[in-house]
């Protein structure tokens, strides 16, 4: 354990039940989401496309169940981290991929819905099974590319903010494109994934402009920062 690692003087009946309880919420989440998994994979009858989503969306959070959470709940009760700065980068890349997957799921459920309700006509040959794989596997590298983005950038502004030894001029300009492009990865990136695959703008004329002026002047700046 790390020496500069200040455990938690937590009284250990608190302990006990805090751990009892978010064993209790990470046994629900995987064994909830395996019978969903299991259920469409097994039942042709209920193989529809939200029912893909909705089996893809249980994959991610079955995996956030058995990746995730058994590390953040020791972490969290403890207030320790045990498995050196490899695995923590390791971890909280899975957390935020899996994590940023799940949110885009629901998005992309509440669009096949709007879909059902407002299109009923058009609906099945809008969304059809392989268009929903289709779109699932568009999301999922997408996801991967701005949680790459997010990571890389924030492990560039950390090591050049925190190690005064790497605190070059060349390296505060690389410093501040990363900051440009971890931005890109947090503001522009997930609108412009959802506009790209789904083809349509949901959040107004308003938010459109704005978003547009801000991936802009973030181009901008990484193309001047570059050069």
């Amino acid at each position: 354990m790390n020496n500069s690692c200040l455990k938690g003087t937590h009284h250990v009946f608190v302990q006990t039940v805090v751990y009892l309880l978010l064993v209790l919420a990470m046994l629900v989440t995987v064994l909830g989401n395996s019978v969903v998994i299991i259920s469409i994979a097994h039942f042709r009858q209920l193989q529809t496309p939200t029912n893909i989503l909705v089996m893809s969306l249980a994959l991610a959070d079955l995996l956030l169940g058995l990746v995730v959470m058994p590390f953040s709940m020791i972490r969290s009760v403890d207030g320790c981290w045990y498995y050196g700065d490899a695995f923590c980068l390791l971890h909280s890349t899975f957390d935020l991929f899996l994590t940023s997957v799940s949110i885009f799921h629901l998005i992309f459920i509440a669009i096949d819905r709007h879909q059902a309700v407002c299109y009923p006509l058009q609906y099945p040959t809008r969304i059809t099974i392989p268009v929903a794989w289709v779109m699932t596997v568009l999301y999922l590298i997408l996801v991967s590319a701005m949680t790459v983005t997010i990571l890389g950038n924030l492990v560039v502004i950390i090591s050049i903010a925190h190690f005064k030894q790497l605190q070059t001029p060349t390296n505060i300009l690389v410093m501040s494109l990363a900051l440009a492009d971890l931005l890109l990865g947090l503001v522009v990136m997930p609108f412009s994934m959802i506009r790209s695959v789904d083809g349509c703008w949901y959040y107004g004329d308003a938010f459109c402009l704005l978003h547009s002026t801000f991936d802009f002047l973030t181009s901008l700046y990484n193309t001047l920062d570059n050069s």
